[in-house]
This record gives C-alpha cells, structure tokens and sequence, in this order.
C-alpha cells in the first residue's frame, strides 16, 4: 500500500512560515550568546601573552648534539645564544621535525634580515623583559615560557 504525500497549502504553508519566523529571534540570541561567550574566553587566554622579544637574528647556530641556539638583538630586545630546540632529540617538548622548520624559520629571517618575534605566556604587567637577565644565555627559552614563535616578519 502506496502512500501520496503532497505539500501543505493554503493556512497550513503560512503557519508554518509564522511557527519559522518566530523562531528566528530566539535562534539570532543564541547565536550572539555564543559569539559573546567566544569573545569573554578568548579574552584571558590573550592575557596570557603577556609579552612578545622582537628583533634580528645575529648568531644562529647548530651544535653538534643537535642543538639550536640564536642570539636576537632588537630595539630593547638583547637574547644571546638562547637554547630554542634540537633537531636530534625531543626537547621541551618540541619534536625534532618542529625544531627543523623553527630551524629553517630562524635561518630565513637571519638570511634575508627579517624580524623575529617569539611570544612569551608568563603573566606580567611591566615592560617586555627581552635581556639576557631575565632569559639566561644558554638557558632553555620554553624554560622562560616561550609558547609561540618564530615568526619572521618584514620590519
């Protein structure tokens, strides 16, 4: 036994364009809401960047471990021979196939003399500390919460 279905006409088509349009504010609400609740945790998350080292790449090296390490010097910028991976051995967390694009990252910039920016997540409200005070020369920089970077930019 075969059933024919037909669209509804008349009242019925109206109602139900009626029942669509009245949903529509409530479904635009909701929406926002999300929109807005995106924004308010997005917000502290960037308050965790609490400050970017910018500057060239002076020295770059690989040492015969494997080791990564480069100086940058920039306007208030001063880091020297920071250790950032190695390209032998997972280090900080950072596989070697990461620390070899980080590597090709770094040569670029030094190459063609780009700027460089690392950004690190320690919540502090002062000016940038980019010195070799506050980040050690052969010292790990993820030790001193570098969590995104290189990026190599034109000045």
């Amino acid at each position: 036994m075969s059933r024919s279905h037909s669209c509804p006409t008349g009242r019925g088509v109206s109602l139900a364009v009626e029942q669509h349009q009245a949903l529509k504010p409530r479904w635009r609400w909701r929406a926002g809401a999300v929109v807005v609740a995106v924004c308010a945790l997005a917000n502290p998350l960037a308050a965790l960047a609490a400050y970017t080292c910018t500057g060239k790449v002076k020295q770059l090296t690989t040492g015969p471990g494997g080791d990564v390490n480069l100086t940058l010097v920039g306007d208030g910028t001063s880091l020297t021979w920071q250790s950032i991976c190695s390209v032998s051995d997972t280090s900080e967390g950072i596989s070697p196939s990461a620390c070899k694009a980080i590597l090709m990252t770094l040569k670029e910039a030094q190459v063609s003399q780009r700027v460089v920016t690392f950004w690190f997540d320690y919540s502090y409200t002062g000016p940038p500390k980019c010195t070799d005070a506050d980040h050690p020369p052969w010292t790990s920089l993820r030790a001193s919460g570098w969590y995104w970077g290189p990026m190599a930019q034109v000045e």
